[in-house]
């Protein structure tokens, strides 16, 4: 007589199955709750406030101030003259740079601190970077206003319109180290390289085109003084 055998799984089995399941449900949830964390942590630290480190301070560096307009949205106020404006100004992010003088003539800190205030009349939602030439007299009106008149996110950048254009171009490109090689001509004499006028012209006009004379464009622009 033939006894039946069951097909069956031995119980030892099938509770260690069930334990591999448990096991393996538990390490997924537990990478899905740590990368769900990762994102949040990622988030959080975007949304931190940039500007607590210079809530006591009138004034802020470059390159902090250049994250504020990326971020926050900052204005930058561009303190020069209309003639020097017109030439060369911050257009990237765009919309953000306004032209308003700072006519020694004719202006004080005190004067211009009011033609800001007519311009943006609520303190708790002003949020603007004062930037004239060097600095000085931006870090001056941004104190006034501060001070004086409650507008707590108001600054004068360090080193003003001269000091970030050594670090960034106007289209917010940052400059290569003096003396270091790049693409073309033009951009050469602007990153500081040592280079024959003459020279960068030819590289300029001839990039990617391998039969060009040097000697010949030379030559022309000699020609052309």
């Amino acid at each position: 007589m033939f006894s039946a055998t069951s097909s069956s799984p031995p119980a030892g089995a099938a509770v260690g199955a069930r334990r591999g399941r448990a096991l393996s449900g538990r390490k997924t949830s537990s990478s899905s709750s740590s990368s769900i964390g990762r994102r949040e942590r990622r988030r959080n630290t975007c949304r931190r406030p940039l500007l607590r480190v210079y809530s006591s301070s009138s004034s802020m560096d470059i390159d902090p101030a250049k994250l504020c307009m990326e971020r926050q949205a900052f204005v930058f106020v561009d303190m020069r003259t209309s003639k020097e404006y017109e030439n060369e100004h911050i257009v990237k992010p765009p919309r953000q740079t306004v032209n308003v003088p700072f006519i020694p003539e004719k202006d004080t800190i005190a004067s211009y601190a009011e033609k800001i205030r007519e311009k943006y009349k609520h303190p708790a939602t002003a949020k603007l970077l004062l930037v004239d030439a060097d600095g000085t007299i931006g870090i001056e009106v941004a104190t006034e206003l501060r001070e004086k008149f409650g507008y707590e996110s108001v600054y004068g950048v360090v080193g003003g319109y001269d000091g970030w254009m050594v670090k960034w171009t106007p289209s917010g490109r940052k400059r290569p180290p003096k003396g270091k090689f790049v693409a073309t001509g033009r951009e050469s004499l602007k990153s500081g390289l040592d280079l024959d006028p003459e020279v960068a012209a030819t590289y300029e006009e001839n990039w990617g085109n391998p039969e060009a004379s040097f000697a010949a464009n030379s030559n022309r622009l000699k020609e052309e003084k």
